[in-house]
């Protein structure tokens, strides 16, 4: 079975839930939002980010914001992945899939729950850069 609400080190992504959630015929659409670490020119010269959350409270507000967008946009499933500890720029450190019968219930819901990941749940982002300084972001 696949994990609906993941927070861990351990990474599942795209090819992982593809082997292991097969949708029901019901389905019409999927929407899929993959975070990436990246190290862009505003950034400085970012190396990894490291992640650190609340993990209790972190899974109740993931699984919440998840039963909310299912209700708010008859979804037929969605699917929160958060990864925490170190990931280097390159990788994925986020995932929400969403399945639904129609695509635009399905790009709302997938940016929807994204903003509600970014701005409720309790898990912070450090950058650290080549020349082995950190900073949090805010």
């Amino acid at each position: 079975m696949f994990p609906r609400i993941y927070l861990g080190v351990e990474w599942f992504g795209l090819r992982a839930l593809n082997e292991r959630y097969s949708p029901p015929k019901e389905c019409g659409a999927s929407s899929i939002f993959l975070g990436i670490a990246r190290s862009a020119p505003e950034d400085g010269n970012v190396e990894m980010l490291i992640y650190e959350a609340y993990e209790e409270m972190a899974l109740e507000v993931l699984s919440k914001i998840r039963q909310e967008a299912i209700e708010r946009f008859k979804l037929i499933e969605a699917f929160i992945h958060h990864r925490i500890g170190e990931v280097k720029v390159g990788e994925e450190s986020f995932m929400v899939a969403v399945f639904g019968s129609h695509r635009a219930e399905c790009f709302k819901a997938c940016e929807h729950i994204v903003n509600e990941v970014k701005s409720k749940a309790p898990i912070w982002k450090k950058e650290v850069f080549e020349d082995r300084s950190e900073s949090w972001v805010s």
